[in-house]
């Protein structure tokens, strides 16, 4: 009887400290997302050994999208300047701290793809891909870099 009454009260202490983790986790959901910024990108011209590829690019973005609301970005990857073909990384980081990573390939010749892959907060296991579109982009060579000034919008869907 005690055994009985004793493996009872543990199995309603197992089931009451589950509880909470069943409720808190929340299905993903697939979303529209959209956005639109301004970004900086520079590349750095200075080790023409791999030309036409240069070993990086910076980015430097502000910007305001559904899910993240007024957000800020970095990042950074290669450039083949022959051909315009860039691949790269970063995060974005929404209004309230909250971070998505991103990855990102593409050419003028082939539309920029963003491709969501995680992040923290809400974004914690987030997935998604958005199309980029470039609506103005100025290029200004100093030195042995190339600052190019962008706009652009983007949409596509986020899974969080």
């Amino acid at each position: 009887m005690f055994k009985t009454k004793r493996n009872i009260v543990l199995g309603l202490a197992v089931c009451a400290l589950l509880l909470p983790t069943t409720l808190i986790a929340k299905k993903q959901v697939e979303r529209p997302f959209k956005l639109h910024g301004e970004n900086i990108v520079i590349v750095d011209l200075s080790d023409l050994s791999q030309f036409p590829i240069f070993p990086w690019w910076i980015e430097s973005e502000v910007g305001e999208a559904t899910h993240l609301g007024r957000y800020t970005s970095s990042g950074g990857g290669t450039i083949d300047l022959s051909t315009g073909y860039l691949t790269g990384s970063g995060n974005d980081t929404a209004s309230n701290g909250d971070q998505l990573s991103w990855e990102m390939e593409g050419s003028p010749d082939i539309p920029y793809i963003l491709t969501y892959t995680g992040g923290t907060g809400r974004f914690e296991g987030a997935s998604g891909s958005l199309t980029l579109t470039f609506t103005e982009a100025t290029v200004i060579p100093e030195g042995n870099f190339m600052i190019n000034t962008q706009t652009f919008s983007g949409i596509g869907t986020l899974t969080y």
